[in-house]
């Protein structure tokens, strides 16, 4: 019975793309190695094939323990070329990302617009939702075009993006590249933040909470969406739940909930946070020294 081994080596030996991946490496590397080395090449298959992405990065890893960073990188661009160059869609949408981030190749804005391009028209998501944010940033191309922005923001969206879908919310809510609809707006926000999108919750929870964007005041549900947006690391949110908590402002009063809201927010960074639990924490002492001395009487 043919073993792991075996069959990567043999795969190395009639393989002609395996070949050319290994053969920018020394001929005196040991078998083992090659045996990684090939495996870099169907472990990439595997990602763009199938999105196994936590096989192929475990696999990738090992690989990765046995050569330096670049080279390993320049060969898995290199298997994904090959697989873009046969119109693999999801290869074309990775390709589009090595390029964007100069990873294993030169960092090219206009090639990755080319490969996102050619992936976003075999209907992959994240391809659809790459160019749109270029044409709305004017990024790998001449300039920026908000229509086309939105056209394919759209076609993201309908196929499932929530950044897509809080994107296109932005858009028609400042007009930009559509007709303004703060209706249209809202209710793609909610059905984002709704789904757990963490920015369309905080942009929601502020809306309630001043009554803002086409809504009414309504602290409960600034609240609600506050606390999904703290919940998921958001460092404002995290600080406005804090003292929405502190204050019983569309929720139970809980200082406890409001320190520990604040604390997390002032670990992270946001220094305004230190006023409202130095308040918390003075006015819990003064309650526990007036207990203290109210049981002494």
């Amino acid at each position: 019975m043919m073993n792991a081994v075996d069959f990567y080596c043999g795969q190395y030996l009639v393989n002609p793309v395996n070949q050319l991946i290994l053969s920018p490496f020394p001929t005196e590397l040991n078998k083992p190695l090659l045996v990684r080395l090939s495996i870099l090449y169907h472990a990439t298959v595997v990602l763009v094939n199938s999105q196994m992405t936590s096989i192929f990065y475990f696999l990738l890893g090992r690989v990765n323990n046995s050569i330096s960073c670049a080279c390993f990188e320049r060969n898995t661009a290199l298997a994904v070329k090959i697989l873009a160059s046969q119109k693999n869609a999801r290869a074309q949408n990775y390709l589009g990302y090595l390029y964007e981030s100069g990873k294993g190749v030169k960092q090219n804005n206009e090639k990755a617009f080319y490969y996102y391009r050619l992936a976003a028209h075999q209907n992959i998501t994240n391809a659809q939702l790459k160019i749109g944010l270029m044409y709305l940033e004017g990024k790998g191309i001449t300039q920026s075009d908000e229509q086309q922005a939105v056209f394919y923001l759209k076609l993201a969206s309908d196929n499932g993006s929530l950044e897509a879908r809080y994107r296109l919310s932005l858009l028609y809510l400042s007009g930009h590249g559509v007709e303004k609809n703060e209706k249209k707006a809202l209710q793609l926000c909610q059905s984002t933040a709704n789904n757990g999108y963490m920015l369309a919750q905080f942009k929601l929870a502020k809306s309630y909470e001043y009554g803002l964007n086409g809504v009414s005041k309504n602290q409960q549900k600034a609240a609600e969406y506050y606390k999904g947006a703290a919940d998921q690391g958001h460092l404002e949110a995290k600080h406005r739940y804090g003292i929405f908590c502190c204050l019983g402002q569309g929720c139970s009063q809980n200082n406890q909930e409001a320190i520990k809201y604040l604390q997390s927010a002032y670990d992270l960074g946001y220094l305004e946070s230190k006023i409202y639990l130095d308040k918390i924490l003075s006015y819990e002492n003064r309650v526990r020294i007036y207990h203290y001395w109210n049981m002494r009487e």
